[in-house]
This record gives C-alpha cells, sequence and structure tokens, in this order.
C-alpha cells in the first residue's frame, strides 16, 4: 500500500494537472478506509475538471456516504444519475443515503434501480462489494460495522 501511495504521489508531481490522477489516488484512500484523506483528492480533481464525469460523482458521495454526510452523498450521487451513470453503486449508495435519512420512498426507488442494474450486470449484491483478503483492515471494520448494516437496512440484496 505504501508503494501505490507513492506512486500516485509521483504522478502527481510529474502532471499535477491531471484530474483522473486526483481521482484515481482519492479512490485509493477510499478504499483503504480514509475517506478523510479521499474527499480533498477529488475536490482538487473537480477543480481540475469542472464538469466532472459520474466516476467522480460517485466517488464523491461515496465518500460523503462513508463520512456519514448523507445530504453531500445525495447531491453528489445525483449529479452521477443526471449524466445516466451505469454504475450500479451510484444507486445503491442514493439507496443507504435516503434509508439514512428516514426518506423510504426514495430509498425504495434507488434500491429497485439497483436491483435492476446490478441483476443486469450479475451482481449478487453486497457480496460483491465485499473486501477482498488482505484488504486493510479499516475499511474492513467500515464495511462490516457501517455498510452491511446500512446496506441491509436500505433493502439492498
Amino acid at each position: 500500500f505504501d508503494s501505490a501511495r507513492r506512486s500516485y504521489e509521483a504522478e502527481i508531481l510529474k502532471d499535477p494537472r491531471e484530474p483522473h490522477i486526483y481521482n484515481n489516488f482519492g479512490l485509493f484512500y477510499r478504499e483503504m478506509g480514509e475517506p478523510e484523506l479521499a474527499l480533498p483528492l477529488f475536490k482538487q480533481a473537480l477543480a481540475l475538471y469542472p464538469n466532472g464525469d459520474d466516476d467522480l460523482f460517485d466517488n464523491l458521495g461515496s465518500a460523503y456516504l462513508e463520512l456519514g454526510d448523507n445530504d453531500s452523498a445525495i447531491i453528489w450521487l445525483l449529479k452521477a444519475v443526471d449524466l445516466n451513470s451505469e454504475l450500479v453503486d451510484v444507486y445503491a449508495g442514493l439507496a443507504i443515503a435516503y434509508s439514512n435519512k428516514g426518506d423510504r420512498r426514495n430509498a425504495a426507488i434507488y434500491v429497485e434501480e439497483y436491483k435492476k442494474r446490478a441483476a443486469a450486470m450479475g451482481f449478487k449484491g453486497i457480496e460483491s462489494n465485499a473486501p477482498p483478503p488482505g484488504s486493510p483492515a479499516r475499511y474492513v471494520t467500515y464495511f462490516n460495522e457501517r455498510l452491511l448494516p446500512e446496506w441491509k437496512k436500505a433493502g439492498l440484496p
């Protein structure tokens, strides 16, 4: 993981105006279970690429969701939906964020959208998101203690 981090840092030094490097580095930190370190990188990617794309909006929304900011998560994830995103995690994130806010109607809409898209892609639900062996402990803890219960509470498969 240290080697990957150093590689991203070197890429930024080499090409500091490339938004995809910041987005990928932010995703690295999300996968490490450190969304608080990911968020500034996603914001830098957005500053360099103001129109953004569904991948960046998904990452921003997911980082906010991981930090417990459901309102900001919804804002960014809806931007991905507006781009007709094919990323199934966008719809799961919206289902969770709305469920966390107690908005069962909107949560149900995105649960159904997730189910439809996940089935078409062969995803089985939360098992498709389970951390692989060797995942960082902080992410595994987040997955088991927050994501999994919120996923189930939202009604996702």
